[in-house]
């Protein structure tokens, strides 16, 4: 519902799918992105959905309830999109479709297969906190507009991790920690020695020493809270996963959380704006 009142808000024209749409098949033909939304399921009931043995479970205009079937329904929503959906929308997206799947919604295609070398797992309780991020990869066109070092908005999400190999995937990170880089060894510099006379005039009483410069701020919480930083810190925040002829874009938070997170929405515009020249 979030994810359509911002795309309303913008005056953005799409399409809504429906677990039916996904299980008829034709993705491809059809779409050249599918914006999966934030769910608060896990894979198993994001696939398969409400129980059939409670159905059939009409949700459509009736009498009894006018303002059912808006703006879709179906007359019997059990059974979620079943194996067939997951086998189409891997399909789509090996077919040169872009998936965009946000925040928890990412299970799907990590945990059906559509890619791989991807491991996801529960975060840390982050029950609505501004996180320190950092961009790996700027030229990048999802992370068009956005300094180096920027800020998200991070809830209760799944943490996403890769091996140091395929940190190629990863346009943007949580926090400034290096991962997959050793620190170069300090060079010991020789101690010169060198006679120097005094210099005739004793240096002006005046001088002051040069103020150091300030430092970055490394802090991972801006704001909010997170029960464990290092199960944050250095993580991916945004993958952009080759598969077949396509892509998943993963992002490890919401960027459309209840329209309130609005300088997140950039990513997601320019995932849109620039589907088809992804790296």
């Amino acid at each position: 519902g979030w994810a359509r009142y911002t795309l309303d808000q913008e005056g953005l024209d799409y399409t809504l799918i429906a677990d039916a749409d996904l299980r008829r098949g034709g993705l491809e033909n059809r779409f050249d992105v599918i914006l999966f939304p934030n769910q608060f399921e896990g894979f198993s009931d994001a696939v398969f959905g409400i129980d059939p043995a409670n159905g059939p479970l009409p949700f459509s205009k009736s009498d009894a309830f006018p303002s059912q079937g808006i703006p879709d329904g179906a007359d019997d929503i059990t059974g979620g999109m079943g194996l067939e959906g997951l086998i189409n929308l891997r399909r789509f997206v090996e077919k040169g479709g872009v998936l965009v799947a946000l925040d928890n919604a990412g299970v799907v295609p990590v945990e059906g297969g559509m890619v791989r070398r991807v491991a996801a797992s529960g975060g840390p309780n982050t029950p609505g906190s501004e996180v320190r991020a950092k961009v790996l990869r700027p030229e990048h066109p999802i992370a068009y507009g956005f300094e180096e070092r920027t800020s998200v908005f991070r809830g209760n999400g799944p943490i996403y991790d890769v091996a140091d190999r395929d940190r190629g995937w990863v346009v943007m990170q949580f926090g400034t920690k290096k991962v997959g880089e050793e620190e170069p060894p300090k060079k010991e510099e020789p101690i010169e020695v060198e006679d120097a006379d005094l210099p005739d005039e004793p240096p002006a009483a005046n001088n002051k020493p040069e103020a150091p410069a300030a430092k970055e701020d490394d802090r991972l919480v801006l704001s909010g809270l997170i029960k464990d930083t290092g199960a944050v810190d250095g993580k991916p925040a945004i993958l952009d996963v080759p598969s077949g002829q396509g892509r998943v874009i993963l992002f490890s938070f919401n960027p459309l959380h209840r329209y309130l997170n609005l300088s997140d929405f950039r990513f997601v515009w320019n995932a849109l704006l620039n589907w088809n020249d992804l790296p």
